[in-house]
């Protein structure tokens, strides 16, 4: 990592937050929305977004087909997308019990 406001670095979040806003945030009206809603919308936004998103430089495979082709998401190779999303939510609402019955 190099030194603070080094572009590069950064390029690639910028890039993911820029689109985002682009396609999730923008162009919606977000009133009467609760806190716990708009968290399950961006989780299935991310969701889409690293599991079901064509990309062509890719060569027409998401992000995630991508990595396991090149066996680089190790543990899960087995896995189906529904059971690597549903252990991820399960930890999610874990993380949400235990801050608000345990603090």
């Amino acid at each position: 990592m190099s030194k603070k406001g080094c572009s590069p670095d950064n390029s690639v979040m910028e890039g993911f937050f820029g689109r985002l806003k682009v396609e999730f945030f923008y162009g919606r009206d977000w009133s009467g929305w609760s806190i716990h809603g708009f968290m399950d919308a961006l989780d299935e936004y991310i969701h889409w977004y690293n599991e079901e998103r064509i990309e062509l430089s890719l060569g027409g495979m998401s992000p995630m087909r991508c990595r396991r082709s090149l066996g680089l998401v190790e543990g899960m190779l087995n896995w189906t997308p529904g059971q690597e999303r549903k252990v991820f939510k399960m930890a999610q609402r874990r993380k949400r019990y235990d801050r608000q019955f345990k603090a």
